[in-house]
């Protein structure tokens, strides 16, 4: 399977406008090769790729890198597949999007039609006969009368001209007044405030009976039933560190089946690469005396309220997740706006500049 996508993923890194992006990540990359090469069928590989996304943008963390590549060339021709697995389909476009890749239209070559050799010889007769035959008096009349009814349309419809541009200008937008602006702050005209972000309390973690890389967590939300949360963070912490604290949830993602177990949402974290290209991960840590339901706000948007439910199809969450950042005052934003609750800023305790996913 590996030798296939081999020559399309080259072609990926030849782009210059990704060789920052191709260095990231690339200790991860090996391993990825390495469980693709085991793949015989496209479908062995959306069983590889799909726990990995269901949670998550990307493969490796918060940021487009190397594996990314790997991925979406081996899956790139297969998003529009029924059978393909959605969080493989919305992997895939997210990509296009960063590296502002469009599908490459079809080349339609010009059909060619053959002609019998007699047939050949009569046509070109027809075409130099009607080349080369005098036009009759009549002909002459009746294309003087076409011509003259040509220009009377024409003398009509400049007539009707002032009507059209006196109708055009009534229907031109008014123009809005000086310094007021209706643009917000917004991820591609998504407001921060449709994501349902809240503080949970993780009750219990058990590791996921069929996937190694995942953590199966329960977490207080403030309701009356605690949630089911998948969360890939087996690599990067153990369960003992996540157990019994508290942490930042989004919780109105659809939920979305996980090597069998349905996740209620999604477990936040701060993520980046280090100088060597290896994945950190921090989870966002919630201000002190936080509750269970606490709920985040961001300034100019506290009273808006969120969406009950992510339509999977508006691309809600891929639009406002790259503008999730960590400031240098270890805050967690969404641009510049801080994450907020009554009690106070969320934060993490080193990764200035990650992104959050």
């Amino acid at each position: 399977m590996l030798a296939t996508i081999q020559p399309r993923f080259n072609q990926i890194l030849a782009s210059n406008a990704i060789k920052s992006i191709a260095s990231q990540g690339l200790k991860d990359l090996e391993d990825w090769k390495s469980n693709i090469s085991k793949c015989s069928t496209i479908q062995d590989v959306f069983k590889l790729l799909e726990p990995c996304l269901n949670d998550r943008t990307y493969l490796t963390g918060s940021e487009l890198a190397a594996p990314d590549l790997l991925a979406f060339a081996a899956v790139e021709k297969h998003v529009e597949d029924v059978n393909t697995p959605r969080a493989i389909k919305r992997h895939v476009r997210s990509v296009r999007k960063a590296l502002d890749i469009e599908t490459a239209p079809a080349v339609i070559e010009p059909l060619q039609v053959s002609v019998a050799p007699g047939k050949e010889k009569a046509n070109a007769a027809k075409s130099n006969s009607k080349e080369s035959a005098p036009i009759s008096s009549e002909d002459k009349s009746k294309a003087s009368n076409k011509s003259e009814s040509k220009e009377a349309s024409a003398s009509k419809t400049s007539k009707a001209t002032p009507k059209a541009e006196k109708a055009s200008k009534e229907s031109k937008p008014a123009k809005s007044a000086p310094g007021k602006s209706t643009e917000e702050p917004s991820g591609d005209g998504h407001p921060p405030s449709r994501l349902d972000i809240r503080v949970g309390y993780i009750k219990a973690v058990r590791k996921h009976p069929d996937a190694d890389s995942l953590f199966v967590e329960t977490i207080d939300l403030g309701e009356e039933e605690p949630r089911t949360i998948v969360s890939g963070l087996v690599k990067f912490m153990s369960a003992e560190e996540l157990n019994n604290r508290f942490v930042v949830v989004l919780c109105n993602l659809k939920p979305a089946k996980m090597r069998g177990i349905v996740s209620q949402g999604m477990v936040l974290v701060a993520g980046k690469d280090d100088p060597d290209g290896n994945k950190q991960l921090e989870l966002l840590r919630p201000p002190a005396d936080s509750q269970p339901g606490d709920r985040v706000f961001f300034d100019g948007h506290k009273d808006e309220q969120p969406d009950a439910q992510l339509a999977p199809k508006k691309k809600i969450w891929e639009s406002l997740q790259p503008h999730l950042n960590i400031n240098p005052q270890l805050q967690a934003c969404f641009k510049t706006l801080p994450f907020q609750t009554d009690k106070g800023v969320i934060g993490v305790p080193s990764l200035v500049g990650a992104g959050i996913s």
